[in-house]
């Protein structure tokens, strides 16, 4: 059992105690620990809310760990690079789905240790959790933590995307989906308003309202055995079905078989998509003329003209076009 004494959390001094792991330059020597990285701002703080009933559980189950917040962006990035330097092979995710793809993004940009050897599980404390639902994870702490004693250990595809920045050329990797056009420009429009109480009947409002202000991009997007040039309304990358909440953007993907999901809508009138809005919860998108579903290994979105073509990953605004995707074919190793 843990017994954490370092660091008091200021928010909970009363009861909530951290372990802070301190990391040399040297490799420290292989743990059969479980590593959590908790962000306390899943969701409007869910995290912090359920710290204390997740470590009770934890404790009473036995389960040897180590933990930290994350306290930025970005964070558990580099915070996955020094734990598997420090021995840690077995990772639990406190948190949404961009905690759980910065975790991923930091498994798959380190040398260090072969993804393999490396095990992720995930306690879903988001807004969308929409990873979590692909796979059947359950949202109750209880069930969760369960799942770290006696569940299954999968695999699934990764998928590499580099992408363009102020910085020049970036890559990226993710676990679930890439959206490009409206999708990502809902995505950074509601990042921009900085607001902290996002949730999914907000997330669905704003979905609705920037069809007022988007002007659809053309774009160019190659693929095996196949282009198409003509404006976009949305293209979706996927490996697994749900984003955004629950909505089904590549009904058709299948997290295991080695091929992205391609969805590409073409124009769509402001009506119609206020009309077919259902489609995007029921997985029957393309029942309709303008979208097209592909699968393939590779993509390839450019902008024509002086479009711009926005791109977030797995609910986070990450730059624009020309943006190349591979896919890593059972790359990782997740508990379900």
């Amino acid at each position: 059992m843990n017994d954490n004494k370092n660091i008091i959390f200021p928010y909970f001094k009363p009861f909530f105690l951290y372990h802070c792991i301190q990391f040399s330059d040297k490799e420290m020597q292989l743990t059969d620990k479980w590593y959590l990285i908790c962000n306390p701002t899943s969701n409007r703080g869910q995290m912090l809310r359920t710290w204390p009933k997740v470590k009770n559980i934890l404790d009473r189950e036995e389960i040897t760990y180590d933990f930290v917040l994350t306290e930025y962006n970005n964070h558990a990035i580099g915070i996955t690079h020094r734990i598997l330097k420090a021995g840690y092979r077995k990772i639990v995710v406190l948190g949404g789905d961009g905690s759980v793809n910065e975790v991923i993004t930091g498994i798959f940009s380190q040398n260090e240790v072969a993804p393999g050897d490396i095990l992720v599980a995930l306690i879903p404390l988001g807004t969308a959790n929409d990873w979590a639902r692909m796979h059947h994870i359950p949202g109750d702490p209880e069930a969760a933590v369960q799942l770290l004693k006696n569940g299954n250990i999968h695999q699934q595809d990764i998928g590499k995307v580099v992408y363009q920045t102020v910085e020049g050329s970036t890559t990226r990797y993710f676990n679930n989906i890439a959206g490009m056009s409206y999708d990502a420009f809902v995505v950074k429009y509601i990042a921009d308003l900085n607001t902290k109480n996002m949730n999914k009947v907000k997330y669905l409002f704003f979905t609705l309202y920037c069809l007022f202000r988007f002007k659809l991009p053309k774009t160019r997007v190659v693929f095996d055995g196949g282009k198409i040039e003509d404006f976009a309304y949305t293209i979706n990358v996927g490996i697994c079905k749900y984003s955004g909440g629950g909505m089904q953007l590549v009904p058709h993907a299948k997290s295991d078989d080695g091929l992205f999901a391609l969805t590409f809508v073409h124009k769509l009138s402001k009506i119609r998509v206020v009309l077919n809005t259902y489609r995007f919860f029921t997985g029957t998108l393309a029942a309709l003329p303008e979208v097209r579903t592909f699968d393939t290994k590779r993509v390839l979105v450019e902008p024509v003209g002086d479009s711009t073509v926005g791109l977030e990953v797995d609910g986070e605004f990450m730059g624009y076009a020309p943006a190349s995707f591979e896919i890593i074919p059972g790359a990782l190793n997740f508990i379900a």
